[in-house]
């Protein structure tokens, strides 16, 4: 048995609503501030590895990943022109 089954914590209301309302504006501020640094695009099933660099279609989008057996391709955005970038997966 648990030397804390009996253990029970009071948290008055006004201090539940103070710590929410804090944890709020931290989650805001790092949304706010990390929004630039992280970007998660879609893993795509439906395409098959670009042929080349300029290999982009109509259906992709910024930041889409797509793999094969030797590569992880990822779509940036260089200059304005879209372009899928590779990584060799046996670097990792």
């Amino acid at each position: 048995m648990s030397k804390f089954a009996n253990t029970s914590v009071s948290i008055s209301a006004p201090i539940l609503e103070e710590r929410l309302k804090r944890l709020e504006q931290q989650m805001n501020f790092l949304n706010n501030t990390l929004s630039g640094y992280f970007t998660i695009g879609r893993l795509r099933t439906d395409r098959t590895a670009p042929a080349n660099s300029t290999d982009v279609t109509s259906l992709d989008a910024l930041y889409d990943i797509v793999r094969d057996t030797s590569y992880t391709y990822v779509l940036i955005n260089n200059g304005g022109a879209y372009e899928w970038r590779r990584i060799t997966m046996s670097s990792f």
